[in-house]
Formats: structure tokens, sequence, C-alpha cells
């Protein structure tokens, strides 16, 4: 059969190299296709895995609760939870999207309460439910890709399936993660590229819209195992208890969880976070809405940049789609401010929210904080400019009060507080963001340390319980320092100055987290030229 020494090596090299690096360049670009492919339809395959269709590939999900196909609203109370339950935007927001394949790299890294590292293709769906609430369909339609090379139908077919390949599904889903990654880096460019979108976009911020990503084409790795499973069906479920962050914590409290997990320094805190700048809040799984820059419709949150940064340091801008400012000040920006919630949407839900709300204050965690960035704004005279929530013929102010503000002195209007008013602008964060920025402390579950606490003299977890709105937290900056003395406050007003300053650490840190297992030292370069996206799959934006 061979006619020399030398061809029979050859063979053998040939054959145990497919059997230790399955992982080609040709492969990894069929398989990041297949995604951007889901991505682009992700209603239509969403449909197939839904239970309440009983789609073809149902039997791949693991939601045993029907968490994402029952409306979980008291009826009457609100129409807007009514709005996320909507059949349409159930399935947009349930769905496999680059933001979820995004949100499932930190969450498949979240290492395991036993202290064994995570980055193991695995998700504890049941006692850890709350926290992976919303990837259930991300782990669903990637178990699908991981198993059929043929699917999804439409997209480039693989030889065999990443399993059969030799794959590990660790693997798989880092790599979705990047082409996430990959993808936004094509769609950002692609979107401010327009001068006029991107002016919309950035509403007149001089800084860019869009920095290039460095170079990350060696980022990728490959060699993690998966977990070991007793569920024979769905073998991406994890057994152990993960150690997940509370969304309660302050500033303090993260650091350290980070640093106990994955070893991270605060700027490293900082930087990663910066991933919510695409990120948003779906009412389904998260029972809050909005997102980190914008509504999660806006085209704002499509953009990777730095904008997560200058809305958390509070900067003054231009708000709302219309980006309206404030005609008074000199660039016609908005002095911004922190107001902060103590419970938010929660009588709208049948199910309690645990260890999450200020009603249980024996659970021995911290209730939620919601916190809004609010722009002070004058009448846009002889512009008249609806409020987001206004009806038609509605203007941003009463009638009267628009008309004797109009009729002022600029300057005497500005300095009147009758015509002066805080708005929100769609933007929600939670504590484990604002507390990168500013500082409160947490004792027994109970907030302090900023002014509203101490203005609506709340102390115990009753307190917070009987309020919603508080107001303008008046909490003072994060003064936690990173290695070099720099405060944490700093960091973030840093990344909010520098787009290359905060890319060049959030790839440094998101590849550290990507290589946080157990078996580091057994991990391979892995392929790198599918972060060239070519035109062949326009850029078309998922919208959850």
């Amino acid at each position: 059969m061979f006619k020399s020494i030398s061809s029979i090596l050859l063979f053998l090299t040939t054959i145990e190299g497919l059997k230790e690096n399955p992982w080609t360049e040709k492969r990894a670009n069929i398989l990041r296709d297949k995604m951007l492919y889901l991505w682009e339809n992700n209603v239509a395959f969403t449909s197939k895995f839904d239970h309440r269709y009983m789609g073809d590939y149902h039997d791949y999900m693991y939601d045993p609760k029907n968490t994402t196909t029952t409306k979980n609203c008291v009826d009457g109370v609100n129409e807007l939870c009514k709005a996320w339950y909507d059949e349409g935007n159930r399935l947009d927001d349930v769905g496999f999207t680059a933001r979820k394949a995004l949100r499932l790299a930190f969450h498949d890294c979240i290492p395991y309460k036993d202290g064994s590292k995570g980055c193991d293709g695995c998700l504890n769906l049941n006692e850890d439910f709350e926290d992976n609430s919303g990837l259930q369909m991300t782990a669903a339609v990637l178990e699908k890709v991981f198993e059929d090379p043929d699917f999804p139908s439409g997209a480039p077919k693989l030889d065999l399936g990443p399993k059969n390949l030799g794959m590990s599904r660790a693997d798989l889903w880092a790599f979705s993660g990047l082409v996430a990654l990959a993808y936004y880096q094509k769609h950002s460019k692609k979107l401010c590229d327009d001068k006029l979108e991107a002016k919309k976009l950035m509403c007149d911020d001089p800084d860019p819209c869009f920095t290039s990503f460095p170079d990350v084409s060696k980022i990728f790795k490959v060699g993690r195992k998966d977990c070991a499973n007793t569920d024979t069906k769905h073998l991406y479920r994890a057994s152990k208890l993960e150690h997940h962050p509370n969304t309660g914590f302050n500033g303090q409290m993260l650091v350290d969880y980070f640093n106990d997990t994955f070893e991270f320094n605060p700027r490293e805190v900082v930087a990663l976070m910066g991933a919510h700048t695409v990120g948003a809040f779906n009412g389904v799984n998260s029972k809050i809405d909005y997102g980190w820059v914008r509504s999660h419709k806006s085209k704002q949150t499509e953009v990777f940049n730095n904008k997560y940064y200058k809305v958390l340091a509070a900067r003054n801008a231009k708000c709302k789609e219309a980006c309206i400012g404030n005609p008074m000040t000199v660039n016609g920006t908005a002095k911004a401010r922190w107001d902060v919630n103590a419970k938010l949407f929660q009588k709208m839900f049948k199910a309690d929210f645990k260890d999450h709300s200020w009603d249980n204050p024996n659970s021995g965690h911290p209730g939620h904080l919601y916190w809004h960035i609010r722009y002070q704004r004058v009448p846009l005279c002889g512009n008249v400019v609806k409020d987001d929530n206004a009806k038609e013929d509605e203007t941003f102010f009463e009638k009267e009060k628009y008309q004797k503000c109009c009729a002022m002195k600029p300057e005497d209007m500005e300095q009147n507080q009758d015509c002066l008013r805080w708005v929100q602008d769609k933007i929600r964060h939670i504590s484990t963001d604002v507390g990168l920025y500013l500082h409160w402390d947490i004792n027994d579950g109970i907030p302090s340390g900023c002014d509203i606490f101490k203005k609506k003299k709340l102390t115990t977890a009753e307190d917070f319980a009987t309020k919603e709105y508080l107001g303008n937290a008046g909490c003072g900056k994060q003064m936690i320092k990173d290695d070099q003395g720099v405060p944490m406050h700093q960091i973030v007003e840093n990344y909010a100055d520098n787009q290359k300053e905060w890319l060049d650490d959030f790839f440094k840190t998101f590849a550290k987290m990507q290589q946080s297992v157990d078996n580091s030292d057994d991990l391979e370069q892995g392929p790198s030229s599918f972060w060239n996206i070519t035109d062949d799959f326009a850029c078309k934006i998922p919208s959850k």
C-alpha cells in the first residue's frame, strides 16, 4: 500500500494530527458562518426549539418549568409585562443571538463552589437557574450545532459534527463568544462609517464612534474539557453548584468576587464589564427592561464602543433617540446624574424574587438597587419635542409652563427650577455596574453611605421594601485602586476618554477569562482567520 517509510509516517502524522486538533481554519470558518446565519434568522430557528410549538428540535431545550414560554405576569398589573411576552418579542428575546453568545462565554467560565474551574461547556440550569436564565435556548441551539454537521439548513455544512470530530463543547462555546466579538467589530464599523448614522448614534459626541480592535488573531485557544454530567439527554447541564456573583453587590464585593474566582485585579474587572455596551435587559428573563446605553431596540446598543463608560461616568450628553440636549449650555449637552430605585417591577410577577427582594431580609443577601441615568433639560423653545411617553399633542412640559419658560431670557430659564426637568433615557444599570464608579457600603444586606439613604432614613430591609423610586443617589466615587494605584472611578473615566485603552484591556481580560480552566497547560493555539467576516453575510444585528 505504501511505497516508502516516509509515506507511512506522513499518513500516521495526518491521522494523529486530526485526532489531536480538529480545529482547522476551514472548519472554524464554517462554524462562524453557521452562527452568523443563525443570528440573522433568529426567530425562525428559535421556533424550532420552542416548547410552545413542539418544534423539530424542542428536545434539545432544557426548560422543565417552561419559563421561556409561560407568561409570569400578574394579570392587569402592567401592560409592559404583557408586551414582554408578546409572541414576536418573546421569540426574539429568548433566542440565540450575538449578545447571548457573548453572555454565555462568561457564564460558562464561572467556576464552581467546590473550587474547580469553569469554561467546560456546561451550565447549572436547576439550582443556579435564576443566574443563568435566558441562556436555555442558546445552549440548546449550540448543542444542535455541536451534534449535527448539516444544521442549520441554509448555512455551510461540516464534514462531521464538532462532537464527532473530537472538538469539545467548551471550545465551541468559547468560539461562539469570539465570533460574536468579530461580528460586532464588523457591524459597528459598518454603522459608524455612515457619517449620518454615526452622528445619530453618538448624539453629536465628538469622540470616535468606533475604534478598530487590537490584533486578537491569536486569542482563540483550544483544548478545554467538557464537564462530567449525569444527564444523558442534556449533556450541557452542570451537576455542580456554580459560584455566581450577586447583582446586588457593591464595588468592593464585585472586586473581591473576581479576585477570588478569576484572579482579576480591579482594572480587569472594570475592563471586562464594558461588554455591557452591547448588552440589554429583557423582561422575560431578567424582569427588568432597557439597556446599559439605551433601550435594547436602539441601534446605540449595536455598537461595540466605550459609551458604557461615558454613561457610567455620568458625562453630560444629549439623550433620547432624537439626541435632545440642553440648548442653554455651551455645547448643547444636558447635565447627568445617577438616580436609584429600591424596587422595580416586582409586583408585576407571580414568582417571588427570592434573595433578590427587599421583602426577604433574612436571605443574607443585599436586595437589588436599580440605577437610572437622568439628564437635566429645559424646554426646546420653538422646537416642540415630545417626551418618549408623551401623547401626540403633549409637549415636553405642561403647556402653561412651556409658554412661561420660553418667554424668559435663556439665562433666566437656565436658573429657574420650574424650567428644569430631569428625564430618563431608557438606560438602566444594576449595582455591579454602578459600583465600579460610585461607592456605597453594605452591612448585613443594607446599603448605606449615599445621601439618598440618609435623606429617606433608610436603615432596614423593611424601609427599602416600602420604596420604589428613591431619587438622586448622591454617592461618593469609587476609590478602590488597581495595581498602579489608579482608583476605579478614574479607570472608568479613562476608558470613557480613550476607546483604544479600553479595547486593549478588554481583550486581554477576555482572553484571561476564557483560559481560566483546570487544564490550562493543555490549551493550544486555535484558528485565527474566522475574524475576517466577509460581506457575504450582511451585518444584520440581532435584536436580542
